[in-house]
């Protein structure tokens, strides 16, 4: 990796509040080099519901983030507009109710990078909200 690469992280939303919690995560990755992060959070709502939560994330956390309303309530949609918003070589998704651990983002592209692959993945690991049904944990939904 030449350490100047680019990278857009692309969420979609749906009237989430832990879309803040997203947002913070991703201002804590530890990125090698000179990479750059970018953010395309496109929001799946009728209404633009998410902007204001959206863009004071992003002053809170000093992220590059690009907000796009993609108002038809359809996840395909969603993903097409943070896919033409990209800027960069690489880009990866997370979910509105997603945190990424610390080092997830370098961990992705240091496996790219050994691997040769032109995609990779990784584990998610499900926490439960304390109250959360047992059925809901044994299905690890």
């Amino acid at each position: 990796m030449d350490g100047t690469t680019s990278l857009t992280v692309g969420i979609c939303t749906y009237r989430r509040y832990s879309i803040v919690d997203t947002l913070a995560s991703l201002a804590a990755q530890g990125l090698p080099g000179e990479m750059n992060l970018r953010v395309v959070v496109a929001d799946n709502d009728a209404e633009p519901e998410a902007r204001e939560r959206v863009e004071r994330a992003a002053a809170a956390t000093g992220l590059t983030v690009r907000y796009i309303h993609a108002p038809s309530r359809n996840i395909c949609i969603a993903r097409k507009a943070c896919l033409d918003a990209a800027e960069g070589a690489w880009i990866a998704f997370l979910d509105d109710d997603e945190t990424a651990a610390p080092g997830w983002l370098a961990a992705l592209l240091a496996e790219a990078e050994r691997s040769g692959a032109d995609a990779v993945l990784g584990p998610v690991e499900a926490i439960f909200a304390p109250d959360a049904p047992g059925w809901v944990r044994e299905a690890d939904l």
